[in-house]
């Protein structure tokens, strides 16, 4: 029963699973978007457990692959070919990625009696900073992105991650004076079980750490009819959610096979083969009740051994997104989770910071200086269809 604690280092398969309950219900797009996001996570979280190794690690793959698509979508060159590779997209033209996470998008949110899932997307542009119309267009149109602007104070930008969240995940940057732009993806879910736990059976019990040490933690148990799975080193189980639809997946490495091995032998293939291997049996399941934050101030040290290393420099090329030279100085990931007899809650933020870059085999370009301190001519003109609305011209101005 102790052991069972140690699977919850790997609950970010959980929220693989939350969000792609049926895959052969999604057409070619999003079944790309959900191979990538799967397959990327996995990747990424074994480079976060090189630093939090023996850590509660806590992450949301789908928050982090939709927020870095969107990035992606704006990429070029080596760039783009780069966060490709990482994020697993198999080499896909950035519209394709769009639609495939924008169709992902729309087939995931659902928000009824029982379950809330809610992704929420937005671009925060420096006052006076102006992308590319096509980008924007883009990011509105397959993310249903929220465009805004900022000046020095981040406050709009944690105001609108805090509504999303529900007030889980109340601040995400603090300091945005060198920032560009800010792109932000937030994950929200909650959902009572299918099965409620007896809050009479709920005990102390002792916690077996990965140090080996005993912590005493409440536990909620029941015996349940659930989807199961006895691997080579391990179990697994399947705790429906209200509807079906969602579910929580834990994986128990056996006593004598630590987590550390069992997590070198999770990738993309094993999770789905251990997933269709699961079988309904009765199960006596005891798992502790959870309340815990996870904060990762930037990901760029578990991202370029991925190969993502030329979007953090001055050689970044983002030129689909800006004229202007831009870089990824930061990705912040934040999450919350809570877990107990009743229901679970959760939930994700991805930001991704860009201050200026520079372009290291050009010059910048020189503005053009213009004065108007002589006499000049003006029109004010319908943009959609060229009309002139009016014209005239000034020989002295004047302010009667």
């Amino acid at each position: 029963m102790n052991a069972i604690i140690k699977s919850f280092l790997f609950f970010v398969l959980t929220m693989v699973s939350l969000l792609y309950a049926d895959i052969k219900l999604v057409d070619e797009n999003v079944k790309k978007a959900v191979e990538s996001s799967n397959s990327f996570g996995i990747n990424l979280l074994k480079e976060i457990i090189k630093r939090d190794n023996g850590k509660n690690i806590f992450i949301s793959p789908a928050s982090i692959s939709i927020c870095m698509s969107m990035v992606y979508n704006g990429a070029d060159g080596k760039t783009r070919e780069e966060m490709g590779n990482a994020m697993q997209l198999g080499g896909l033209n950035p519209e394709i990625v769009s639609k495939s996470f924008g169709g992902l998008i729309k087939k995931t949110v659902v928000s009824d009696k029982d379950t809330e899932l809610l992704i929420a997307n937005s671009i925060w542009l420096k006052k006076g900073m102006e992308f590319r119309k096509d980008y924007l267009d883009d990011i509105s149109g397959f993310y249903k992105a929220r465009l805004d602007n900022f000046t020095t104070d981040p406050k709009p930008i944690n105001d609108w991650v805090s509504e999303n969240t529900k007030g889980l995940i109340k601040k995400v940057i603090d300091d945005v004076k060198a920032s560009l732009c800010v792109i932000v993806n937030t994950v929200y879910f909650k959902s009572e079980w299918k099965y409620k736990f007896d809050k009479s059976l709920t005990r102390d019990a002792d916690f077996m750490t990965t140090k080996g040490k005993k912590k005493h933690k409440q536990m909620i148990s029941d015996d349940l009819s659930l989807r199961y799975f006895r691997g080579e080193h391990f179990q697994s189980v399947s705790l429906p959610y209200k509807g079906d639809r969602l579910s929580l997946v834990l994986f128990l490495p056996d006593q004598d096979y630590s987590l550390e091995k069992f997590q070198s032998d999770i990738n993309s293939y094993n999770y789905e083969k251990w997933i269709s291997s699961m079988r309904t049996k009765l199960v006596q399941i005891y798992m502790p009740k959870l309340k815990l934050t996870y904060n990762i101030d930037n990901l760029k040290d578990d991202l370029e051994p991925m190969g993502m290393k030329t979007a953090f420099t001055n050689d970044a090329q983002f030129s689909r997104m800006s004229v202007f030279p831009l870089k990824i100085s930061r990705i912040i990931h934040k999450t919350y989770l809570e877990l107990n007899e009743e229901k679970t809650e959760a939930a994700a933020v991805t930001a991704i910071d860009m201050p200026a870059g520079c372009a290291p085999e050009k010059e910048p370009p020189k503005p053009i200086v213009l004065v108007f301190d002589r006499p000049y001519f003006f029109v004010i003109k319908d943009n959609s269809t060229n009309l002139i609305l009016f014209m005239g011209s000034i020989a002295e101005p004047v302010e009667e």
